[in-house]
């Protein structure tokens, strides 16, 4: 697990280093997709281990399924969530 969050945060943080359009041409698209696929493999290895740990902590087997889906709404609430704020500074523009 703790590879994975290594993996992903790293890839993070390498895309602010990719170089514009301007400086290397088509090779910075290229590095870009390379580097977001890596952070996709790191961020795969870390949804496994996420619903698997939700499911060990449901405290009966009742409502084991609910819980576990809880980290599925992780990537709509994010996008929901940048969805507001990308509206919202448009509207202050």
């Amino acid at each position: 697990m703790v590879a994975t969050l290594l993996l992903t945060g790293l890839a993070t943080f390498a895309v602010g280093f990719v170089p514009t359009y301007d400086q290397v041409g088509i090779w910075g698209a290229v590095i870009l997709t390379i580097i977001r696929f890596i952070q996709g493999v790191g961020v795969g290895g870390e949804w496994g281990g996420s619903v698997l740990l939700s499911m060990e902590w449901a405290r009966t087997n009742a409502h084991r399924g609910f819980i576990t889906s809880w980290p599925q709404l992780g990537g709509p609430a994010g996008a929901a969530g940048k969805h507001c704020v990308v509206v919202e500074r448009d509207r202050s523009l």
